[in-house]
């Protein structure tokens, strides 16, 4: 089924039989709230039966299906261009996961008649911990996904269908030699890379990370202790993935649409000094930027300056 919609890897879970999150899970999320690891990203605390149990969204649900599409670029941007996070150099990965799961959901109505919605970053279930489960990939010390394949370059959407697994076309998914493992054994590159100190072993304090403070951060502040160690990065921070082993030597995406914008590659601090809110909407229209807004961006181009001309 992977081929029939263009995806990487596809996973089902049987949500008769794992209707619930792990309680280990749960506990580590609920504490990682408590502690306000979330910074101010308040989305994270509603919902929370959704968060328990996929089928609080869609009670007809009887199967989750996780499916992975790779954005490995194919091509790098300038060393000397504003860092901008890889996943966002291409179109709106939320866009082109919902046209995937859409096609998922058709061929299922060619055999099945069901009721299906599919989620893309869209409601509140921790897809990395069911795509885990579904055997998609495994969970890192740097709190991404991890494919095989295609390592921690991916996007994961999931489409909740009232079809039961027994009735779907089983595939053996991808998978590790032991899914039970931890695949990152003795190895914490990631941890030790991290330029704000945000990691430690499987989680992330968003109050440090420079993708919070990038892209989420809706005040017109970044706090120096973050700004002094951004170094030429403009929106997001990919330092975890880069320094991955299994990040390393990975095909770049088939996916024309997730493919590096030119416009993107080639930008320049001469560019952001002169950008305007129109240059903005047209230079990072049908991207995941658009998050960031013209408010956000203003603010991390200002910052992205102030570091340049402390370097003169």
């Amino acid at each position: 089924m992977a081929e029939e919609i263009n995806v990487f890897n596809i996973g089902v879970i049987d949500l008769e039989e794992n209707p619930d999150v792990d309680s280990w899970y749960q506990q580590c999320f609920d504490r990682w709230i408590e502690e306000g690891q979330h910074a101010d990203m308040e989305y994270l605390t509603r919902y929370e039966d959704v968060r328990r149990t996929p089928k609080a969204l869609l009670p007809e649900a009887n199967s989750l299906i996780i499916i992975a599409l790779s954005y490995a670029p194919l091509q790098k941007q300038a060393a000397s261009a504003p860092k901008i996070t890889k996943y966002a150099l291409g179109r709106d990965y939320h866009k082109v996961l919902k046209k995937r799961i859409e096609m998922l959901a058709e061929k299922l109505s060619q055999r099945f008649p069901h009721t299906y919605r599919g989620v893309t970053d869209t409601a509140p279930i921790p897809e990395r911990y069911w795509a885990a489960r579904a055997g998609v990939g495994q969970i890192g010390k740097n709190t991404c996904l991890i494919v095989p394949g295609m390592g921690s370059w991916c996007v994961i959407g999931s489409l909740l269908t009232s079809v039961r697994v027994t009735d779907l076309p089983r595939k053996e998914a991808l998978s590790f030699p032991d899914t039970g493992a931890d695949i990152c054994l003795e190895c914490d590159r990631c941890v030790r890379a991290c330029p704000t100190g945000a990691l430690s072993p499987f989680s992330l304090d968003a109050r440090k990370c420079i993708n919070y403070w990038t892209i989420e951060n809706r005040s017109e502040e970044i706090p120096e202790e973050i700004n002094s160690k951004m170094a030429s990065r403009l929106v997001g921070c990919d330092t975890c993935l880069d320094v991955c082993p299994y990040n390393k030597n990975v095909p770049p995406t088939t996916e024309l649409e997730l493919l590096p914008k030119e416009s993107l590659l080639d930008l320049s601090l001469e560019m952001l000094s002169k950008m305007e809110e129109k240059e903005y909407g047209d230079m990072f229209f049908g991207t995941s930027l658009t998050r960031t807004k013209w408010s956000g961006m203003k603010r991390n181009i200002r910052y992205f300056i102030q570091r340049k001309n402390r370097k003169k």
